[in-house]
């Protein structure tokens, strides 16, 4: 079984969907905890301790693997060995194939984050990544308020104004998977979902 943790319920028929095309025999549970990335919103960081809480109800259900589908807890669910960040499998994708790469975030609690991992991940490999920050905060409100169409659009006409080199596009958010369907420019887009499962 795949234990998954969200910050949003707008992703368990997401994820669903993608271990069905994947290996429709393995059953999956969700785990959603808005609190967490909200409190990261507010202070900064998400509570280690509500966190560590969480991991263990999850473990409580011994499933073969813990998928942390939040960007904005991926260094608290580096701190155990049993938890799989989203982002990685994506993220060590991209700083192998690429050496400039325009990275989009919408939530601001993800920048840092984010970069950080890109940073850590091209020291571990040896390789040297060019990073084009794309700042499309602004539509993390449509986000918040559930309209996913407008959230993807407002995203999706960011990228296209800000890189303006069509350099390869990483969408630090498992959230902002559906963008390519409003990109015009041929903008090679990488998300986390498909990669990570």
């Amino acid at each position: 079984m795949i234990a998954f943790l969200h910050t949003s319920s707008i992703h368990i028929d997401r994820f669903d969907k993608l271990v069905e095309e994947v290996r429709a025999d393995i059953p999956t549970c969700h785990y959603v905890n808005e609190k967490l990335l909200e409190d990261a919103l507010a202070y900064g960081k998400a509570n280690p301790d509500e966190f560590g809480e969480l991991i263990e109800e999850i473990r409580s259900l011994e499933p073969s693997l813990i998928i942390c589908t939040c960007s904005s807890l991926g260094e608290l669910s580096e701190k155990y060995s049993d938890v799989h960040r989203i982002d990685l499998p994506i993220v060590e994708y991209l700083v192998q194939t690429y050496d400039k790469v325009c990275m989009a975030y919408a939530s601001q609690s993800t920048r840092e984050i984010s970069a950080k991992l890109i940073q850590e991940v091209a020291d571990r490999v040896g390789t040297k990544v060019e990073l084009q920050i794309c700042d499309c905060s602004k539509a993390w409100t449509y986000m918040e308020e559930g309209e996913m169409e407008q959230y993807q659009k407002t995203i999706a006409e960011v990228i296209e104004k800000e890189n303006r080199q069509l350099l390869p596009v990483f969408l630090c958010q498992a959230s902002m998977d559906g963008v390519e369907d409003y990109l015009e420019s041929p903008i090679k887009l990488y998300t986390s979902p498909k990669f990570g499962v």
